[in-house]
């Protein structure tokens, strides 16, 4: 969405407390601290997101997956009433959505996150960034076994992996690898026999390609499979179901 970005790329980022952690099985992990592919500071840290985080995260995962749309043409004069309007409703919609990810956690799931002190990005993306207190948020992701606990399909084992976002401002930066990498190692924490599933849609040719070459395969579109689409009730976005195994 943003073009022309500019970014603080020989900034040394100082150290600063981590945020306070809420509940969660793979909290004590450290899961991660990477270097991006393009230089936006120094390094990114791999994290648990902290509870006064969530609205920051719902506020990405938002923006990502239903984004505002551009208004119609109207009259100047009610141009600023659209306008407020849609930011009420987005607001609304951010915290129903802060209490689904609340719930989510109470339920077992990780929300990890990619995190950059805010200093290191660019003042031209202040303005509405995904972001509490000093640092700035670049991309979320969620690993659950919630979906593959449902009775309503013949899985028996293993994660999900859902909400992957990246801020659109910092795509192409390796971090989607760099999340899957995450969410992997707190897979590994939590013991996943049956390793990890995900779904893509069919025509995303690009995130296909990152997840096969994060060692995901496509799985066969069999019974037990296609039930376990149907459970989740993504069906309708022509989706793929996607496999890591992991290894002892």
């Amino acid at each position: 969405m943003l073009q022309g970005l500019v970014v603080l790329a020989a900034y040394a980022p100082p150290a600063s407390p981590a945020p306070r952690p809420i509940a969660s099985t793979a909290r004590a992990a450290v899961l991660a601290t990477v270097e991006l592919e393009r230089p936006v500071c120094e390094t990114v840290v791999l994290r648990a997101a902290a509870e006064e985080e969530l609205e920051a995260v719902a506020r990405l995962q938002l923006d990502v997956f239903v984004p505002s749309l551009d208004p119609p043409p109207l009259l100047p004069m009610l141009t600023g009433i659209y306008e407020a309007n849609q930011r009420s409703v987005r607001a609304g919609m951010r915290r129903r959505l802060c209490g689904d990810i609340a719930t989510r956690i109470t339920r077992g799931s990780d929300i990890l996150v990619a995190a950059v002190p805010a200093a290191c990005v660019s003042p031209l993306l202040a303005e509405g960034a995904y972001a509490e207190a000093d640092e700035r948020l670049l991309g979320t992701v969620d690993i659950s076994s919630q979906e593959v606990e449902l009775p309503t399909h013949s899985l028996s084992s293993g994660l999900y992996i859902s909400h992957m976002a990246v801020d659109p401002a910092f795509r192409r930066c390796g971090l989607g690898r760099r999340l899957l990498e995450a969410a992997e190692v707190a897979a590994r924490a939590r013991g996943a026999e049956g390793g990890i599933y995900l779904h893509v849609e069919r025509q995303n040719a690009g995130a296909r390609a990152l997840y096969e070459q994060a060692g995901f395969f496509r799985q066969p579109e069999t019974a037990p499979f296609l039930s376990f689409t149907r459970a989740l009730n993504v069906q309708h976005r022509d989706v793929l179901l996607y496999h890591k195994p992991l290894e002892s």
